[in-house]
């Protein structure tokens, strides 16, 4: 036994130095520079390429079966210019020989330097590698081979290890005419360590990025600690560090950097992925949270809870509009923050917890998104309290406004361009959501319990319902948009209830020009985008009644006292009269026709005084032309004081004129005189009459007389 195994040592030495003896002979014997003619001579044929050997070959076969080649350079694409498709300075690659015999791959380091690929598409869509990529045999069914059995059960196994990859300097170039891009990879270094199957290996990539649209450079690093199970389908990168520091004239302030961290680990055998210690930070903004991914081969679907630090979101605002975000609070969206859990797969993606905190508002809710490419969404938001004139911008001056506005109407009449792709985007609406508020304040009005339902489908918008309850009051309202039409048709139908007038006004406007109970009921509808063309299209009813109120700022009795006494000759009453005129009632309802509201029944009633009015608004052409009468009914004595009995049942119309800019209010006293001399003729033919029939002795006929006199 002992002979024989001394037998087979030998043996196998024997074979080890003949094999050994034979790869040194080739090593010694064959140059493949040799053959650097033949090579190009092949990739000509082949491709129709020119290949450009610029360095000697040289190749190993014991211990290390390898070669090592540079100055490598293949021509373009015919069309493309004269830049080389690709070109390398060298590559090294070599493998161990013995462990080849029993099926394992153990390789030394990879080694490209100088790497240059340049990527192209000319305007017609032709990139520059179709014809690396075309086969001459597509037509040509493929059939399995003995050496690939189709359905083999039982592949052979290969164990790779190698010693590590490693590209240095390389650059890739991607050109598209037909975009009018062009983007630039510089500086590529990209290393690992050891590469060995189910064993940690480190990884670091780096290189520069630039573009021309946009604008923008950049340089990014990414580095981590990777396992690859080849055998399983698992791939793991964990102590992930991606780092980017970007600027140009697309950054705000023109640079800017991002840092994120992440441990991720894909199973495709079980088709899964998780994210887990994901950190993202950039622009003020820190995110953090984690992300896990199920069926990923065969139909992707992820979840992600996600939370994003406290930060200052006026600041991220000012950053990116490249000027300060100025806001009438100081101090508003200087504390933004948000939690928010969703899934998303290939048709669906869902907001199932939303909570954003805004200073002191915070906002809850859900939402979907379906079908991306005719998007159904829905939401269900509800916002405890929130003050909206914070966050507007502050009042400009005066001088500023008329600019402001100048800017405001020369953009409506560009407006025009737009609406069409308005009317594009309203059309293929599909929505169906409700917001909720418990408190809300807008231009000073504070409303609470506010709730909007919103539909949208096929281009027809719903708004309904529209409630919420303000000073006192209900407001309940519905709004419909049919945006089918080139110029889009709006109704508006709304009911009011118990609504304190004084108090609203007052918020709102900084005076309570009119107060008391007020209910109204409306149904309008106009049609159009611009303001101009809204009016224009205005058309419906309405209907208003206030109670127990005041019109403030006017003192109808005064006028109409000053107006007396100037045909008296008496000084009108001093300033300091109360502008105040008070009613019990005040009703009236309008009709609108193609912008044109008329109104023929208003009617305001106090213990002092009764006013009617009827006339019209002409809303495109911003002119009013309204008639509103005045009797004296009581004594005025009662409200302020002054007493003019001599007035009492006298009707005075006062007039209102001109623009709707600056209406021109006017007492008409013309007519005052006239019925004022009008009551005194009827009271001296009263006394003439009286005097004669006492005279012939009918002095007890004065009773039948005023029965009978129509005065």
């Amino acid at each position: 036994m002992g002979k024989a195994i001394k037998a087979f040592i030998y043996l196998v030495l024997g074979v080890v130095i003949l094999v050994g003896g034979l790869f040194a002979a080739v090593a010694l014997l064959v140059n493949p520079n040799d053959y650097k003619g033949e090579i190009v001579n092949l990739v000509k044929e082949k491709t129709g390429r020119d290949l450009t050997i610029t360095q000697d070959m040289s190749l190993t076969f014991f211990p290390w079966v390898g070669v090592e080649l540079g100055g490598l350079v293949l021509s373009n694409a015919k069309g493309f210019g004269s830049d080389p498709f690709m070109g390398v300075d060298s590559v090294r690659v070599r493998v161990k020989l013995m462990p080849l015999f029993k099926s394992r791959l153990e390789a030394d380091s990879i080694l490209v330097k100088g790497l240059r690929l340049n990527l192209a598409k000319n305007a017609k869509g032709v990139s520059n590698w179709d014809d690396l990529t075309a086969s001459p045999d597509t037509d040509k069914p493929s059939s399995p081979t003995s050496e690939s059995p189709v359905g083999s059960d039982h592949p052979s196994t290969v164990v790779l290890s190698v010693g590590g990859v490693n590209i240095e300097n390389a650059a890739l170039r991607w050109q598209d005419a037909q975009a009018g891009v062009d983007y630039a990879l510089e500086k590529i270094n990209f290393s690992t360590g050891p590469l060995t199957p189910e064993t940690p290996f480190d990884m670091k990539l780096a290189f520069g990025l630039s573009s021309n649209e946009p604008a923008l450079g950049a340089t990014i690093e990414l580095s981590g600690r990777a396992t690859l199970d080849l055998s399983a389908q698992r791939y793991q990168f964990s102590s992930a560090v991606l780092a980017v520091k970007a600027q140009g004239a697309a950054i705000p302030e023109g640079k800017t950097e991002m840092r994120m961290g992440f441990d991720a680990l894909a199973d495709l055998s079980q088709e899964s992925l998780s994210v887990e210690g994901l950190k993202l930070a950039a622009m003020g903004m820190d995110l953090s949270g984690k992300i896990v991914g199920s069926s990923i081969v065969s139909k992707p679907h992820f979840k992600a809870d996600l939370s994003l630090a406290e930060f200052n979101l006026k600041k991220l605002l000012s950053q990116l509009a490249g000027e300060p975000v100025q806001t009438l609070d100081p101090k508003a969206m200087s504390r933004v923050s948000s939690q928010i859990a969703l899934t998303a797969g290939l048709e669906e993606a869902r907001v199932t917890q939303l909570t954003v905190h805004l200073d002191e508002t915070t906002l809850k809710g859900s939402g979907s998104v379906s079908h991306f490419s005719n998007p159904v969404i829905g939401f269900n938001l509800t916002l405890d309290t929130l003050d909206v004139d914070r966050y507007l911008p502050p009042q400009p001056s005066s001088g500023e406004g008329q600019k402001g506005d100048i800017q405001a109407k020369s953009k409506a009449k560009k407006g025009g361009a737009n609406q069409g792709e308005s009317l594009k985007s309203l059309r293929g609406l599909n929505l169906d959501g409700t917001f909720k508020a418990g408190k809300l304040k807008v231009a000073n009005a504070s409303l609470t319990d506010l709730t909007v339902g919103v539909k949208a489908n096929e281009g027809i918008i719903k708004v309904q319902p529209l409630s919420a309850h303000l000073y006192q009051g209900l407001f309940d309202g519905n709004v419909k948009m049919d945006a089918r039409r080139d110029l889009p048709v709006v109704w508006v139908n709304y009911d009011l209830k118990n609504l304190q007038a004084g108090p609203l006004l007052k918020d709102v406007t900084g005076a309570d020009r009119l107060s008391g109970t007020a209910r109204s009921t409306a149904n309008i509808s106009t049609r159009g985008f611009e303001p101009d063309t809204i009016k224009a299209n205005l058309n419906g009813t309405a209907d208003f009644f206030f109670e127990n109120g005041a019109l403030n700022g006017v003192n109808v009795a005064r006028m109409i006292r000053n107006a007396f006494n100037m045909l008296k000759g008496i000084p009108p009453e001093p300033e300091g009269t109360a502008q105040k005129t008070d009613f019990a009632e005040l009703s009236g309802s309008v009709n609108i026709n193609q912008g044109v509201v008329e109104n023929q029944d208003l009617s305001m009633k106090s213990p002092l005084l009764r006013i009617t009015g009827k006339g019209q608004v002409d809303l495109p052409g911003n002119q009013i032309n309204y008639e509103a009468k005045a009797a004296v009914v009581g004594t005025l004595k009662g409200q302020d004081g002054q007493s003019i009995d001599e007035l009492k049942n006298i009707v005075v119309p006062i007039k209102v004129t001109g623009s709707l800019d600056e209406p021109k209010p006017a007492l008409d006293v013309g007519a005052v005189l006239r019925e004022n001399l009008k009551g005194q003729a009827k009271e001296k033919l009263k006394e003439q009459i009286s005097e004669k029939l006492k005279g012939r002795g009918l002095g007890g006929a004065e009773g039948l007389l005023k029965n009978i006199l129509p005065f």
